[in-house]
C-alpha cells in the first residue's frame, strides 16, 4: 500500500493557523460566531481543496482552566465519524480479498440476525428484514471490528494502527482502550471484546490522551461545566483525532493511497434510502449521501453525550473537503434531520456552504447577517437580498441560528430570530415542511 504525502500543520500557542485560500476569507469569523452561539467551549477545523490542506483554525478553549486554547492539533472524540474511517479498513480488507461485502457475518464468528452480511453492518440495514430498511445501529455497526479481527488475526485496533494510522503518520490519533476499565478486560467480557474486535489495550501514540480537549457539557442552567468522555472504542465509536489528521486520512483517501477507485466509489455511492419519500437522502457503505443544491454531499456527523460531537465533510464534484471538532456534544443536538440524513439544517454546514459553495452554484456572494441584533435591523438585513437562492440560503441560515442559540438557553435572542423569519419569510418552505419550528428539547 503506497505512503501518501503527510500533511503538516503548525502547531503553537495561538489558535490560528495560516490562511492560504483567499474564497476561505470569513469562514472563521462564520464558525466563531456559531460556536458562540452554540455555547461550545472549544472547536477546530478545516478544509481542504484538490487534496490540499488551505484553511485551518482553533476556535476556542481545548481547556478553560488552564487557558489552553484549541489548534488544528489537538485531539478531540470523533464519536460517530469513526464510522467512515472503519468503513475504508473494511474495504482495504475487501480489496485484499480478506473480507466479501455480501459474506455472512456468520462466516466470521459473529453471530446475530440470520441472513446479515457485511454489507448490511455497513449500511444499517441490519435490521429486521436484512437489506430492506436503513435502521441506523451503532452497535450492529460495531461488529464490524469482530469482522475485521477474524479476517485478520488481530484487533481492530492494531488492523487500524498498521494499515491506516501509522502509514499516514497519523500522531494525534488514537482508539480510546478498553483497558482503561481497571486496566484490564472485565471477568465475563472476554468474549463480548472478542465479537467487538478489541485488544488488551491501544497505545498508539499514548500521549494523545494527554493533549485531548477537555470535555465540558451545560448544566440545567445552560452553564459550561465539566463532561465526561467514553472509555471504549469499536468500529463504530471511539477515536480520537485532531483535524489536521483527519486531513491526513483524506487527503490519502483522495489520492488514491487507502483504496482502489472501484472500492471507493461503491463505499461513497447511494446504498440505501434514510428517508421515506426522499430520493436525496440516502446512506453509502459508513458514509451519508446527500443532494443538496445540485452537489453531492458525502458525509457523517458524530455525537456521544454530553462532549463530543463532529463532522466530516466531502464535496466531491469541487474536490473539497471540511472537517469541525468539538469538545461538547452541542455541535449536531440542535439540528433537525441529521439523523435521517439531512444535513442541511446544520449552522456548521451552511457556514461552510457560505464561503466555499454558495459562490460556486450562484456566482455570487451573501451579505455577512448580525444575528445578534434586533428584529428590524436583521429583517432590514434581510431584505436587501433579492435574488430566491439567496434568500433561501439566509432563511435556513437564519433558522439554524435560531436553533443553535436555543440550544444554548439564549431563547430571548432566538424569539428575535423566530418573529425576524416569520416578518422577512412571510411564504417559507422551511416552515410549511414541520422541520424547523419546534425548539430542540434537553
Amino acid at each position: 500500500m503506497a505512503v501518501v504525502s503527510l500533511v503538516s500543520l503548525p502547531v503553537s500557542s495561538g489558535a490560528q493557523a495560516e490562511v492560504a485560500d483567499p474564497t476561505s476569507e470569513g469562514l472563521g469569523e462564520t464558525l466563531e460566531d456559531v460556536r458562540v452561539a452554540l455555547g461550545i467551549p472549544g472547536m477546530a477545523a478545516v478544509v481542504v481543496r484538490d487534496q490540499e490542506v488551505v484553511w485551518a483554525e482553533g476556535l476556542g478553549y481545548a481547556d478553560i482552566e488552564k487557558g489552553i486554547e484549541a489548534t488544528p492539533n489537538t485531539p478531540f472524540g470523533l464519536a460517530s465519524v469513526t464510522k467512515p474511517i472503519a468503513a475504508t479498513l473494511v474495504m482495504q480488507l475487501v480489496e485484499d480479498g480478506l473480507i466479501g461485502l455480501d459474506d455472512l457475518i456468520t462466516d466470521y464468528g459473529v453471530e446475530l440476525d440470520a441472513g446479515v452480511t457485511v454489507r448490511h453492518l455497513l449500511t444499517h440495514t441490519s435490521n429486521g428484514v436484512p437489506g430492506a430498511v436503513h435502521n441506523y445501529d451503532g452497535n450492529r455497526y460495531g461488529m464490524l471490528a469482530g469482522i475485521v479481527e477474524s479476517a485478520t488475526g488481530n484487533s481492530f485496533a492494531a488492523v487500524l494502527s498498521e494499515r491506516i494510522l501509522t502509514p499516514l503518520g497519523m500522531m494525534d490519533t488514537a482508539l480510546n482502550p478498553f483497558a482503561s476499565w481497571d486496566g484490564a478486560l472485565g471477568s465475563g467480557f472476554g468474549e463480548f471484546a472478542r465479537i467487538l474486535g478489541w485488544g488488551d489495550g491501544f497505545d498508539h501514540y499514548p500521549d494523545v490522551y494527554d493533549r485531548l480537549a477537555s470535555p465540558y457539557q451545560f448544566d440545567e442552567d445552560f452553564e459550561t461545566v465539566p463532561g465526561m468522555y467514553h472509555l471504549y472504542h469499536s468500529a463504530a465509536a471511539g477515536l480520537v483525532s485532531s483535524a489536521a489528521d483527519l486531513a491526513k486520512f483524506d487527503i490519502a483517501l483522495d489520492q488514491g493511497s487507502l483504496l482502489g477507485s472501484q472500492a471507493m466509489n461503491e463505499m461513497l455511492s447511494p446504498a440505501v434510502a434514510t428517508a421515506v419519500g426522499r430520493l436525496d437522502l440516502n446512506y453509502g457503505l459508513g458514509w451519508y449521501v446527500q443532494d443538496f443544491e445540485g452537489l453531492r454531499l458525502v458525509w457523517h456527523t458524530g455525537r456521544w453525550p454530553p462532549s463530543t460531537s463532529a463532522l466530516y465533510l466531502k464535496v466531491p464534484d469541487q474536490n473539497l473537503t471540511f472537517i469541525v471538532l468539538a469538545n461538547t456534544d452541542n455541535m449536531t443536538v440542535p439540528f433537525p434531520g441529521i439523523g435521517g440524513g439531512d444535513l442541511s439544517r446544520s449552522a456548521l454546514m451552511l457556514a461552510f456552504y457560505r464561503h466555499f459553495l454558495f459562490p460556486i452554484n450562484n456566482e455570487a456572494e451573501l451579505p455577512e447577517i448580525d444575528w445578534m441584533a434586533g428584529q428590524a435591523e436583521i429583517v432590514g438585513q434581510l431584505n436587501t437580498v433579492e435574488d430566491e437562492a439567496g434568500r433561501l440560503f439566509l432563511e435556513r441560515e437564519l433558522w439554524s441560528m435560531r436553533q443553535a442559540l436555543a440550544s444554548s438557553g439564549r431563547m430571548d435572542q432566538a424569539d428575535v430570530l423566530r418573529r425576524a423569519a416569520i416578518t422577512a419569510f412571510p411564504v417559507s418552505v422551511l416552515r410549511s415542511d414541520g422541520n424547523t419550528v419546534g425548539l430542540p428539547s434537553r
